[in-house]
């Protein structure tokens, strides 16, 4: 299997990283799934547990599968029409 790097500069990581969550709107409460509002002890949010980093790895995995599927989907779509063959004789 290949490995994508993506190097970031030390001293640029938390910009990039912050910056992009920003963007992508991460959200560093999410809504606690055994959240029980008779407890009155239960967090009705807790804090995400998806780092910034592993949101952002998401995005570019999620962003590289959309860009194959639809560049793949175009091709086959053009393929299919050029393969298409008029009908003789009807008019």
């Amino acid at each position: 299997m290949a490995v994508l790097t993506l190097t970031i500069p030390d001293d640029e990581v938390d910009r990039v990283v912050n910056t992009f969550a920003a963007y992508h709107a991460y959200q560093g409460k999410v809504s606690n799934p055994d959240y029980d509002p008779v407890d009155p002890e239960s967090e009705e949010t807790i804090d995400n547990p998806k780092s910034k980093i592993q949101f952002l790895k998401w995005h570019i995995i999620k962003f590289v599968k959309e860009a194959v599927r639809a560049q793949e989907n175009s091709v086959a779509i053009l393929a299919a029409k050029s393969a298409i063959v008029d009908v003789e004789g009807l008019e």
